[in-house]
């Protein structure tokens, strides 16, 4: 083959390579609706999330068991966590173009109390455990399938003291 050809045959490579990555749109994860309102407890576990593994006095999803797990003390510690991560400059991003089981995650600082949780019932639900000081949020975001699409979401968020 002639050095021509093969570089004919690079570029033209190189060329499809990059047109797909000018399609692709970097956005700030916080704006994506199906993140907004999968970060809600009340929906995550429908979204195919497992926030609820992590909240004290939620149902977990099928499968998940908040015991031996590190949970926010309840929904509103959860929302405050929330906020640092869309606040955050800067901000976390989230490729629109994504492949499923593409992941963006972060670990912010963020000292406050903690539920450790010790025991669970049949539903996965925290019965027993102590408080604890945690130093950081750590929060993965994920593509998951969406009917015949995907959709970014809160896939799981979770205090730690590290």
């Amino acid at each position: 083959m002639h050095k021509s050809s093969i570089r004919l045959i690079l570029s033209a490579a190189l060329f499809f390579l990059f047109q797909g990555q000018a399609s692709a749109v970097v956005v700030d994860c916080t704006t994506i609706q199906s993140v907004a309102v999968s970060h809600f407890v009340t929906h995550n576990n429908e979204y195919g999330g497992h926030l609820n593994a992590h909240v004290r006095g939620q149902t977990p999803p099928p499968g998940f068991s908040q015991n031996g797990r590190t949970l926010f003390r309840d929904t509103h510690d959860w929302e405050e966590a929330y906020a640092a991560l869309a606040n955050q400059v800067p901000a976390l991003q989230c490729n629109t173009d994504a492949a499923l089981g593409t992941e963006a995650a972060r670990t912010l600082p963020w000292q406050f109390f903690s539920y450790q949780c010790t025991a669970a019932n049949i539903n996965g639900v925290c019965t027993n455990g102590n408080e604890i000081q945690t130093n950081h949020v750590v929060y993965v975001l994920r593509v998951v399938p969406n009917g015949n699409g995907r959709r970014w979401i809160v896939f799981t968020a979770y205090p730690t003291p590290q």
